[in-house]
C-alpha cells in the first residue's frame, strides 16, 4: 500500500552532524545527497524500511545514477557512521522511523477525534455536505461568469494607429452602418485623442456615436444604409444618408 506523497522533518543543521560530517570525509557532498536519496525512499515504504539486498542497491543505483559503489556506502553507513540500523533483513533511519512514527500517531488520534465528532452528528454533517455544495455551485456560476466577462472582453479588436479604440465584430459592424463612409476617420480622431489625453472609454462605439450627436450628425436608419454597389455617395446623403463627417 502506498504511503501519500507528504513531506518528512528533518534538522536544518544535519550537514553539520558529526555523523554526517564523517560520512561526507569519505564520499563528500555526492555521499551527501546519496543518503538522502536513500532516506527518502524509507519514507515512502509502509513500515519506513528498505530492504537490504542487491535489488534495493541497483534501485538506488538506478534512481542516482552515481559512481558510488551503493553496497559500499549503505555498509559504511551501518558499521562506521552509524547513519542507519539494520533489523533483520532490512536497514533504516533511526531518526527517520522516531519522527514518522510520531507523526502516524498524532494522525491516528486526530482521525479518531474527527470520527467521534462526525459519528455523533450526521445529520450536522450531511447538511454541511449541503451546505460546502452550495458554496462549491455558487462559486462555479460566480467563476462562470467572470469567464463569460473575459471571454467577451478577449472577442474585442484594436484599431487605430496606437490601438487605443476596440469593438467586437457586432460594435464594427454597427459603426459602418452608422457611419458607412467616415468611420475609419472617425475611429483614428478617437485614437488620436486617447493617445494624447489618456483617457480610457469603456465604450468606444457609445463614444463615438455621442461625438456626432454634438457635431449634429443625422444617422442613417438601417433601411437607408449606405451600400456602394446600390447607390453613389450623392445619392446617399441626397436620401437622407446622414452628413459629411467633418
Amino acid at each position: 500500500m502506498a504511503k501519500e506523497t507528504y513531506y518528512f522533518s528533518h534538522d536544518s543543521n544535519a550537514l553539520t552532524d558529526t555523523k554526517i560530517l564523517n560520512m561526507r570525509a569519505d564520499y563528500g557532498l555526492e555521499g551527501y545527497g546519496l543518503y538522502w536519496v536513500i532516506i527518502e525512499m524509507m519514507r515512502n515504504e509502509d513500515d519506513y524500511k528498505l530492504e537490504l539486498n542487491k535489488n534495493t542497491y541497483r534501485a538506488i543505483k538506478t534512481l542516482t545514477n552515481t559512481n558510488i559503489d551503493i553496497e559500499k556506502f549503505i555498509k559504511d553507513c551501518l558499521e562506521d557512521y552509524q547513519l542507519f540500523r539494520q533489523d533483520e533483513e532490512k536497514f533504516y533511519s533511526n531518526s527517520l522511523l522516531r519522527r514518522m512514527q510520531e507523526k502516524d500517531k498524532k494522525s491516528a488520534i486526530a482521525r479518531e477525534k474527527a470520527e467521534k465528532r462526525w459519528n455523533g452528528n450526521t445529520k450536522d454533517m450531511q447538511e454541511q455536505c449541503s451546505s460546502n455544495a452550495n458554496k462549491v455551485n455558487k462559486s462555479k456560476v460566480n467563476k462562470s461568469k467572470v469567464n463569460k466577462n473575459k471571454e467577451n472582453e478577449l472577442e474585442k479588436n484594436n484599431y487605430g494607429e496606437f490601438q487605443n479604440v476596440f469593438f467586437t465584430e457586432e460594435q464594427y459592424k454597427k459603426l459602418q452602418i452608422l457611419f458607412p463612409k467616415d468611420y475609419q476617420e472617425r475611429i483614428q480622431k478617437l485614437d488620436d485623442y486617447i493617445q494624447s489625453t489618456g483617457k480610457k472609454y469603456k465604450d468606444c462605439l457609445a463614444t463615438l456615436r455621442n461625438w456626432a450627436r454634438k457635431d449634429g450628425y443625422v444617422f442613417p436608419s438601417e433601411e437607408k444604409s449606405y451600400k456602394e454597389n446600390q447607390m453613389t455617395e450623392e445619392e446617399y446623403f441626397k436620401n437622407g444618408g446622414g452628413k459629411k463627417y467633418v
